[in-house]
């Protein structure tokens, strides 16, 4: 029987990268061989030969197979061969050669680096284990990206990245050079995100930003469309933050925002009696504006108030509704919707009640002995928790100024408090 020498020669048909091409890169392989007889001699002639592919030496079973015609000039022949690429993930790989009706050659030919080019095509998979880089992707000179992602479809993401292990960032990237980015993400198209992170497991940040160097910006954004958010961070976890920033360095801010046409910052809860802005430091600014009209504090209180509700201080300092005329302990109306509250407690104040000590705030009224009209002077009622026009002012008992009118009866105006 005739033996058969190959000698294999392995290239990958197109190269992966610098090439512009309409198609998809192919997954086949060029293989040229040599067959000769026992002698050495050359071959002519057709002849079926079936290549396999192994992750070992010797033994296994094949993870795929091709069988191919071939024609021999010479003893030279070329072909392609066609393996699934999900079998170029790392692993060592080995190929298995047979002309029928003779057995398997042995030992299998080794595949070599230039076919792990196939991992890279799209849709490929590159997988690793160990402390080893998966990918790593270096570059050194002036000017120009290390890399650049492109995607122009849409809901496309630029590139996706998914960690499930303890202690592994989607994406690290770090910069030591003046002036250069550690991340920069750009969208052109509508409703895209220049950079989105999506994390699920305890203690993970979805964005991690650390600086250093003077004069730079931890995160940094900028957009140009119209409702569009520079950074927008979204939290679902419990006591999770859906933005942490914190300046360590002499004169560092933790955040910086500006705008030349709209809100510097803006935070919104969507819960009720949620804090937009929380600190347990103090705050400065130049000024304050509220939209609503009074400055409350929390102040315990004997049972429970409605809003509007006149009170006096009772024993112990603990206040309670109004009852009697001209009541000189007179402390203050409950608030509706205090613009600063005062004495909060981040737990909640329990048997407590925001009282209105300046500012304007609606307030339960008694006209029936007197009108009350713009202007006049208020002070405690005989009915609980209302107040009346002073007719006979008095140190000490004056509540506030009515803002509003009552003919008679009873009914709720607002009030300028002034405690006198």
């Amino acid at each position: 029987m005739k033996a058969i020498t190959f000698v294999i020669v392995l290239a990958v048909l197109c190269s992966i990268c610098g090439v512009a091409t309409a198609a998809t890169v192919t997954q086949a392989i060029m293989h040229q061989g040599t067959l000769t007889d026992s002698g050495g001699n050359p071959l002519t002639g057709t002849f079926t030969v079936t290549f396999r592919l192994y992750n070992v030496a010797n033994g296994g079973t094949a993870l795929a197979t091709d069988t191919h015609t071939l024609t021999a000039t010479n003893g030279k022949f070329t072909t392609t061969l066609s393996f699934p690429s999900g079998n170029y993930n790392g692993q060592g790989l080995w190929l298995g050669i047979q002309r029928a009706p003779d057995p398997e050659k042995t030992p299998r030919t080794v595949f070599r680096p230039v076919p792990y080019a196939l991992s890279l095509r799209p849709g490929a998979l590159i997988k690793g284990s160990g402390a080893a880089h998966v990918l790593k992707v270096m570059k050194t000179g002036d000017e120009g990206m290390t890399m650049n992602v492109t995607s122009s479809g849409n809901d496309s993401p630029g590139i996706r990245v998914f960690t499930y292990g303890s202690g592994s960032p989607g994406i690290n990237s770090t910069t030591i050079a003046y002036n250069a980015w550690s991340f920069k993400g750009f969208t052109a198209g509508e409703s895209s995100g220049g950079v989105y992170m999506n994390t699920i497991g305890a203690s993970s940040p979805g964005v991690m930003a650390l600086t250093q160097g003077d004069n730079s910006q931890a995160m940094s954004g900028v957009t140009h469309g119209d409702l569009s958010d520079a950074i927008v961070g979204i939290s679902n976890g419990d006591e999770s933050n859906a933005a942490f920033f914190w300046g360590k360095g002499t004169n560092s801010t933790g955040v910086y925002a500006w705008s030349n046409q709209h809100y510097g910052i803006f935070a919104d809860t969507e819960v009720a009696g949620g804090y937009g802005v929380f600190t347990p430091d103090k705050m400065s600014a130049l000024t304050y504006d509220t939209n609503s009209g009074d400055v409350a504090e929390y102040l315990q209180v004997s049972e429970s108030v409605a809003p509007g509700t006149v009170l006096v201080i009772g024993k112990g300092g603990v206040l309670e509704p109004s009852a009697v005329a001209y009541d000189t302990r007179v402390a203050g109306i409950v608030s509706t919707s205090p613009g600063v509250s005062l004495g909060t407690n981040e737990s909640g104040n329990p048997g407590e009640a925001l009282v209105a000590v300046a500012g304007k705030v609606p307030c339960n009224v008694d006209a029936s002995g007197a009108p009350i009209h713009e202007g006049d002077l208020l002070a405690t009622s005989g009915t609980p928790g209302y107040a009346m026009k002073a007719t006979d002012p008095q140190i000490g008992t004056i509540l506030g100024k009515a803002m509003g009118s009552l003919e008679s009866g009873t009914g709720r105006i607002e009030v300028l408090v002034t405690l006198q």
